[in-house]
């Protein structure tokens, strides 16, 4: 069941910046960029939640969040492009967090264009299917 409420959370935020990219806010306004900085570090915190806990589930030893994919890319469950990706995603994640005055905002604007966190959804998505399928959804 929690898995399930994370995939639905982790899709309607990923709803939520789609919503925000149609209002192409100007993000050289701080709260343009605070408004979306937290929008997608919720993203993300939901997706590490999600990795997490499936860690957890599998009996996968992992200290912290990079290390949790590292362990999910190692048992096949990730492949290496996506762990990849979820990795710069939980780095971007720990700047907004620890490092607000580092902000790259072009990072900002090409995490965005480029939907990096729609790909997250998809992952997470599958890797759902997989955990239900080996019935891992308590």
């Amino acid at each position: 069941m929690l898995l399930s409420r994370l995939v639905e959370k982790l899709a309607d935020h990923t709803a939520k910046i789609d919503e925000l990219m149609q209002q192409n806010l100007d993000l050289s306004d701080w709260r343009a960029l605070y408004l979306v900085l937290h929008t997608l570090q919720i993203h993300a915190q939901v997706a590490i939640d999600f990795l997490l806990h499936t860690c957890s589930l599998m009996g996968v030893a992992s200290s912290t969040p990079m290390r949790c994919v590292e362990r999910l890319v190692g048992t096949g469950l990730l492949g290496e492009e996506e762990g990849a990706l979820l990795k710069r995603m939980i780095r971007s994640r720990s700047i907004v967090v620890h490092e607000y005055g580092e902000i790259d905002t072009d990072k900002v604007r090409e995490v965005l264009r480029s939907r990096g966190y729609r790909r997250v959804l998809q992952i997470i998505a599958v890797l759902y299917e997989e955990l239900k399928a080996r019935g891992l959804d308590p």
